[in-house]
């Protein structure tokens, strides 16, 4: 199998994703490679095989027709909401964290201890893909994407061995691209429900069924020919808002700024050190943030203690990011809202500003901070149904998701 198919969105949007590169040494990658010639080479990958398929059939969800995979903690918080609306199933919890957690339904969860040995046992896969694309850089950076996805491989090949349908809530990302492709071969069906709002940059809808968030989902999105089923739901993110918009709080005098990967932390504690001057500052890392940002810290600035980005919302007056799905939330929870595009590009690649619903982009700190105390308005919540759904209907679409997802596993 080639491996670096499932790399397929990561290469052909480099531009935009190669800060998500592998940071390994050069000696850590001749590591990965030392770790698996030796385990080949000396026998041992046949006995791990068989020691790590074993582990894996015991932790099978045996006579489970539809299975959930959840990567990460984004993940798991809409397929709590799917639960709340009724729409669950059996977990395999590979966020290596234990990020699911779940009485209603039984969840398996995995060590990243595993992952490795079933990186060992599949060595000369490993091997070979690397082989295969020696001359490719991309390749060569992501050395550490690859090793991992041979130890995936074995697991998805175990894990969906019984089920007829998969629900996944990624259809991009290297570990997602992989299941897809394993489901395939095994005849099992997919579901993706999207957790995020999307660009047109993002895959053609490939799976069996395609759980989209509104009309923008739709208009942004490429289908295949011929095109596979989609459903039109709801943005159901926002559905965990709900308790606490029921109980909102003013926030009076504190800015909530959502900072993630694409932002320049330098240009970020300059943005910082102007706006503690008028009010308190909330710094909400994304969830996959892994920079040091120690340098933010500073009078009046706090980070987030929130467990979701509604906590924090509650906490708050004004939101404050560049290129992010915060907004949709920030102004559906009816806070107000300013674009930051002095921390990093200038971009719109949700298509919100290009739309109307952000009428106002600040590339200098003090305009903004200028709008900010004015109370300027900069977006227009007119356009927000078109990126969420119709909210008040998901109880009832969603009645009839379930019976759809259902249909893929008779």
């Amino acid at each position: 199998m080639d491996l670096v198919k499932s790399l397929s969105f990561h290469i052909e949007n480099y531009d935009h994703m190669q800060r998500l590169d592998d940071q390994l040494s050069p000696v850590l990658k001749f590591a990965l490679s030392l770790a698996c010639i030796l385990t080949y080479y000396s026998g041992i990958s046949f006995l791990l095989k068989f020691i790590v398929s074993s582990t894996l059939r015991r932790k099978k969800l045996s006579n489970e027709a539809i299975v959930t995979f959840v990567f990460s903690k984004n993940h798991d918080l809409v397929r709590q909401q799917l639960a709340d609306a009724d729409i669950s199933y059996p977990v395999y919890d590979l966020s290596f964290q234990k990020t699911t957690k779940s009485t209603a339904v039984k969840v398996e969860y995995f060590s990243s201890a595993l992952l490795i040995l079933a990186v060992l046992a599949n060595a000369k896969l490993y091997l070979d893909n690397i082989k295969n694309h020696k001359g490719n850089e991309i390749v060569g950076k992501n050395k550490l994407k690859v090793f991992k996805l041979a130890g995936y491989k074995l697991f998805f090949e175990v894990l969906t061995e019984d089920c007829k349908a998969v629900l996944k809530f990624n259809d991009h990302i290297f570990n997602s691209m992989l299941l897809h492709e394993v489901c395939e071969q095994q005849g099992v069906k997919t579901v993706y429900v999207q957790h995020a709002p999307v660009s047109p940059r993002f895959p053609a809808l490939h799976h069996d069924l395609n759980v989209l968030f509104s009309q923008d989902s739709l208009a942004k999105y490429r289908t295949l020919d011929p095109p596979k089923k989609i459903f039109e739901w709801v943005d159901i993110r926002l559905l965990g808002g709900e308790p606490f918009i029921k109980d909102k709080q003013e926030g009076i005098g504190t800015v909530l700024l959502a900072v993630n990967i694409l932002d320049d932390i330098s240009k970020v504690k300059e943005l910082v050190q102007e706006l503690a001057k008028h009010y308190a500052v909330i710094v909400r890392p994304h969830p996959r943030e892994q920079r040091d940002l120690s340098v933010l810290v500073m009078e009046k600035v706090s980070f987030s203690q929130g467990t979701s980005i509604w906590e924090d919302m509650n906490q708050c007056e004004t939101v404050l990011c560049n290129e992010s799905a915060v907004p949709l939330e920030a102004i559906y929870y009816g806070r107000k809202y300013y674009k930051t595009a002095m921390v990093s590009k200038s971009m719109d690649s949700y298509g919100f500003m290009s739309r109307g619903l952000i009428t106002e982009e600040f590339s200098d700190t003090q305009a903004l901070i200028k709008a900010m105390l004015s109370g300027k308005k900069c977006f227009d919540e007119s356009h927000l149904n078109y990126y969420i759904g119709d909210m008040p209907k998901y109880a009832i679409l969603a009645k009839q998701l379930k019976l759809e997802i259902e249909a893929l596993a008779n």
